[in-house]
This record gives structure tokens, sequence and C-alpha cells, in this order.
């Protein structure tokens, strides 16, 4: 009986995970244009990664390329 509310358990959160993977993605998307946006009204590599709290010069690059 148990495996099976564990089993049960599982799905749910699995299921709570893809919506959670669905709402980020949405998300990077959104910060990812508003970056560009930002790079094309004149902002910094520095300004563009601190303000998107990001470690480095490689992460602000690959969300500047990267496209909805």
């Amino acid at each position: 009986m148990e495996k099976v509310v564990t089993l049960k358990q599982i799905r749910s959160l699995a299921k709570k995970i893809a919506l959670v993977d669905s709402r980020r993605e949405s998300l990077m998307s959104e910060r990812d244009e508003l970056m560009r946006r930002a790079k094309g009204e004149g902002a910094t590599w520095d300004e563009l990664q601190d303000a998107a709290g990001m470690n480095s010069p490689t992460a602000v690059s690959r969300a500047l390329k990267r496209k909805a």
C-alpha cells in the first residue's frame, strides 16, 4: 500500500516540477528580451550582469544570444 502512495506523491511532484520548469523558461525568455532591449539602450555588460544577478560575462552573452 505504501508503494502506491509514494508513487502518487512522485507523480504529483513531477507535475509540479514540469509547471515550474515551464514558468522558468517563460521568465528567462522575458528577462533575455529585456536584457537585449537594455543593451540596445546603452547598458553595459557589467550593468546587465549586475541587474540580472548573473555571475559571469559568459552568462550575459548567452542570454543576449538566446531567442524565444
